[in-house]
C-alpha cells in the first residue's frame, strides 16, 4: 500500500474537516415529548444560553462521542412549540368579537346563530339562553376553530317585553277561579276587569271593549274576587292601573255544581282510540268519574298504586286532555296517608290520624314492634308503647288497611317544642306551572325575596317612589325602599337602580351579609375571590356556612345567581331548614310544586319552603329540621 494513494488521502482530508467543525453542526434534533407527556406551560420562560433546562443534567459532548448526521439544505424544521402557535393563530386572526343581540323575554336563542362562525367552528359548552327578567344580560361563549384553538367572545343580550309598548308592564299572573272566587296576582291597588270570550260582552251590563270592572287588587297586588261565572264558559281577565294596562288572560269555569264530590288531580294521561289511562296521585282503590265540559265520560276504580284505564263513551284527542276533570267519591282526599302528631322524648304513645279502620304498627330501627292499634271511626290513633321513646331515634310507623295494603313513614322523636313559628312564602312560580330553578335572578326580585323575608310579609310600609330614576311606582318598589333604608343594597352612581339587571353571586352574598349577625368570618380559600371587592362579604357568609363554592375550589362570584342558588341561601340565612323528614306531618299534595322541579333536583326542598307559607315547629337548638305542622 502506497503511503499516499488517493483513496487515504481522502480519508485523511475528511478528518480534518470533521476536527475543525463545530461540535453543533452534529447535534440532533431533539425528539418531540411522547403521547401523554404535557409540554411545558405557558408563560414558563426558555432557559438562557448555556443554562441547562430545568429537570436535565448537563452532558459534555466530545468529537469522539458524537454521531455525525446528514443535513438537507434549507429543510424547515417545525418544533412542537411553533405548531401551537400556529393553532393561536388561528384564533387570533378571527374577526369575532362580542356582539349586542336583542331578544324577547322567554324566547330561547341559539348563540351559534348570534355569531358569524367561520367554516369548522362550533361553540362548545352552553350555546342556548332563554331570559325571564328584561334589561341587559351578559354572557360568554367558548368557540372552537377548526385546528382545536379556541376563543371566547361576549354577546350582550338586551333583553325586552313585546308587550311592553302596548301593555306597559303590568302583570297579572295566578288566575284561578274555584267556583266562587276569582283570586291572582297584579300591580298593587290595579281594577280587576272581565268579559266572556264566546260572546265578547262583560260580566254584566256596562263593559269597555266588551269588558266590566268587577273590583281591585289590595296593597301586595293579590285580588280575591266574588264572582259568579257561568259553567262551562271562558272568560278573559285584564288588570289596569290608571293608563297602563296588562296582557289578557284566560279562565273557565270548569266548577259544575251538578257534579258532586271532590275534585282531584290526574297526570301521565294517555288515549289511545277511546281508553284513557293516568295517574291519580294518593288515592288507590278509589272510585273515580271524569268529565269533559261538564258531561260525565266515564268512572274507574284506582288499584293499589294509584293507576288506572277506562273506555270513555265519547273520544277525546290528545290536545283535549288538559280539559279532561276528575272526581273522586270520597267525601275528603285529604287524610289518606299516616300523619305523625305527637312522638315525644320520654312518653309511651304515639298519636296520628289516619284511615278510618287501618291497623297501625309502630317500630323502632332495629324493627322491633313497641305497640299497635285500629284506627277509630273519626280518622284517630293513639298507639301505647311497651318503652319511653328516647330523643332522636327514629321510629316506623305501618299502617295496614283492609285489603291488606301497606302504607309505611319514618318519624324522628322529638323533644318538647319551643315555640311554633309561621314561615311565609317568599317566592312565586310562573303561570305556566314552572318554577326555572335555573333562571337568573333580578336585583328587583332579590330586592323583594329579601324584604319579604325581613319584614315577614310584602307590606312594607314604604312608597313606591324612589330614589332611582328606573326604580318607581313598580311591583318592586316598596321593596327596594325597604333595603335600602336598611342600608343593604344600593343603586349605581348614576341615580339608577337597575331593577331589571340580573344580580351576581357577589351581589347578592354583600347584600344579605349586612343582615348576618352572626361573626365567623373564616378563610374560605376561595381561589377567585382573594383580591374581589365582595371578600369579606363571602367569607362571613362562608364562614357561617351560608354559602359554599363549587368542587373546583372557586366561588365565581361574577356569575349570576339562579333562582336555586338564590332560596338555598336565604333558606340557610334565615335559619328555614326543610328536608324530607319535615313534611311526615303534612298532606304534601296541597303544596306548591313546580312541572321542572322533581324530587331528585338538588334543591327540591330548598324550593318547597319558599314557596309554600307554612306552621313548623322549633325545637331546641340543636335541632337539625323544622317539622312542618
Amino acid at each position: 500500500m502506497k503511503p499516499y494513494s488517493k483513496k487515504y488521502l481522502t480519508l485523511a482530508l475528511a478528518g480534518v474537516l470533521v476536527s475543525s467543525m463545530p461540535v453543533s453542526a452534529f447535534a440532533q434534533t431533539e425528539p418531540a415529548a411522547p403521547a401523554g407527556v404535557p409540554a411545558a406551560p405557558a408563560g414558563v420562560p426558555a432557559a438562557p444560553a448555556g443554562v441547562p433546562a430545568a429537570g436535565t443534567t448537563p452532558s459534555t459532548t466530545t468529537p469522539s462521542t458524537t454521531t455525525s448526521s446528514t443535513t438537507t439544505p434549507n429543510t424547515e424544521t417545525t418544533t412542537p412549540s411553533e405548531a401551537e402557535n400556529k393553532k393561536e393563530r388561528e384564533a387570533d386572526k378571527s374577526n369575532l368579537s362580542s356582539r349586542d343581540y336583542t331578544i324577547n323575554k322567554g324566547e330561547r336563542v341559539d348563540a351559534s346563530k348570534v355569531l358569524s362562525l367561520p367554516d369548522g367552528a362550533e361553540i362548545i359548552g352552553n350555546k342556548t339562553f332563554e331570559f325571564y327578567s328584561k334589561g341587559n344580560h351578559e354572557e360568554t361563549v367558548t368557540v372552537k376553530f377548526k385546528d382545536g384553538s379556541t376563543k371566547e367572545v361576549k354577546i350582550n343580550f338586551d333583553v325586552r317585553d313585546r308587550y311592553d309598548d302596548r301593555y306597559n308592564n303590568i302583570t297579572l299572573t295566578n288566575v284561578r277561579y274555584d267556583g266562587t272566587y276569582l283570586t291572582g296576582y297584579t300591580s298593587a291597588k290595579a281594577d280587576i276587569y272581565i268579559k266572556r270570550v264566546s260572546s265578547g260582552y262583560g260580566y254584566g251590563y256596562s263593559y269597555d271593549r266588551g269588558y266590566e270592572k268587577i273590583g281591585y287588587a289590595d296593597n301586595r297586588g293579590d285580588f280575591k274576587i266574588k264572582v259568579d261565572l257561568k259553567e262551562g264558559e271562558t272568560y278573559s281577565v285584564i288588570a289596569r292601573d290608571g293608563s297602563k294596562e296588562s296582557r289578557s288572560v284566560e279562565v273557565k269555569n270548569d266548577n259544575y255544581k251538578n257534579i258532586k264530590g271532590s275534585k282531584v288531580d290526574a297526570s301521565d294521561l294517555r288515549i289511545m282510540g277511546r281508553t284513557l289511562t293516568g295517574y291519580v296521585k294518593n288515592h288507590p282503590f278509589e272510585n273515580v268519574r271524569v268529565y269533559m265540559d261538564g258531561k260525565l265520560l266515564g268512572s274507574f276504580r284506582t288499584d293499589k298504586n294509584s293507576y288506572f284505564s277506562v273506555t270513555l263513551s265519547e273520544s277525546v284527542y290528545d290536545r283535549e286532555l288538559d280539559d279532561l276533570k276528575f272526581y273522586t267519591d270520597s267525601k275528603t282526599v285529604e287524610n289518606k296517608k299516616i300523619k305523625i302528631k305527637e312522638a315525644l322524648e320520654g312518653q309511651k304513645l304515639v298519636k296520628g290520624t289516619a284511615n278510618a279502620k287501618d291497623e297501625i304498627t309502630v317500630y323502632d330501627a332495629s324493627n322491633r314492634k313497641l305497640g299497635s292499634i285500629t284506627v277509630n271511626n273519626s280518622g284517630v290513633f293513639t298507639v301505647f308503647l311497651d318503652r319511653a321513646l328516647i330523643f332522636g331515634e327514629t321510629i316506623k310507623v305501618e299502617a295496614k288497611n283492609e285489603a291488606g295494603d301497606i302504607t309505611k313513614i319514618e318519624y324522628k322523636v322529638t323533644k318538647n317544642a319551643v315555640e311554633e313559628v309561621k314561615a311565609i312564602a317568599y317566592i312565586k312560580g310562573y303561570p305556566d306551572g314552572t318554577f326555572k330553578p335555573q333562571a337568573n335572578v333580578t336585583r328587583a326580585e332579590a330586592a323583594q325575596m329579601f324584604a319579604t323575608l325581613l319584614n315577614g310579609g310584602a307590606d312594607f310600609g314604604t312608597s313606591s317612589a324612589t330614589k332611582f330614576s328606573d326604580a318607581n311606582d313598580n311591583w318592586f318598589s316598596k321593596a327596594i325602599n325597604y333595603v335600602v333604608a336598611k342600608g343593604l343594597i344600593s343603586g349605581y352612581p348614576d341615580g339608577t337602580f337597575k331593577p331589571n339587571e340580573s344580580i351576581t353571586r357577589a351581589e347578592f352574598a354583600q347584600m344579605i351579609s349586612g343582615y348576618v349577625k352572626n361573626e365567623k368570618k373564616g378563610s374560605s380559600d376561595f381561589q377567585d375571590v382573594k383580591d374581589h371587592w365582595a371578600k369579606d362579604a363571602i367569607e362571613k357568609l362562608n364562614g357561617n356556612k351560608n354559602v359554599t363554592g363549587y368542587p373546583d375550589g372557586t366561588f365565581k362570584p361574577n356569575a349570576k345567581i339562579t333562582r336555586a342558588e338564590a332560596v338555598t341561601i336565604l333558606n340557610s340565612v334565615f335559619n328555614r331548614n326543610t328536608t324530607k323528614n319535615s313534611l311526615n306531618n303534612v298532606n304534601t299534595s296541597s303544596l306548591n310544586k313546580f312541572s321542572d322541579v322533581s324530587e331528585g333536583f338538588w334543591a327540591y326542598y330548598n324550593i318547597l319552603d319558599a314557596a309554600n307559607t307554612h306552621n313548623r315547629e322549633r325545637l331546641n337548638s340543636t335541632s337539625e329540621v323544622d317539622m312542618w305542622k
